[in-house]
């Protein structure tokens, strides 16, 4: 009976450290996110959800747009996997650079 309790109590201590490690881009992610959604709803709010993309990513990082998607913007309704990546990980090299105070 003991041993049981032990290995359950292993069980329940390593889910709760693989739990606890999360995604390491989390704190970044919801940052722009959430600038996704303004830029959504505020800025670029007058066109189709369809056609806005290219309107979004711009109003999200211009330096990320034209690093990506300047040379051949989105068609509407397309997805790209792969710029979709490389905008991702821009995005999140950009919101984890250090803001100077008057930027906040």
């Amino acid at each position: 009976m003991a041993r049981w309790l032990m290995i359950a109590m292993s069980l329940a201590a390593i889910a709760t450290i693989s739990e606890a490690k999360g995604n390491r881009y989390a704190r970044v992610d919801r940052k722009w996110k959430m600038q996704k959604k303004y830029c959504t709803e505020r800025d670029c709010s007058l066109l189709d959800k369809y056609t806005n993309m290219n309107c979004v990513n711009m109003c999200l990082s211009p330096t990320c747009y034209e690093r990506v998607y300047a040379e051949e913007p989105l068609e509407d309704g397309e997805v790209d996997d792969y710029r979709s990546y490389r905008f991702v990980s821009c995005l999140r090299k950009e919101f984890l650079k250090p803001r100077a105070k008057d930027e906040l």
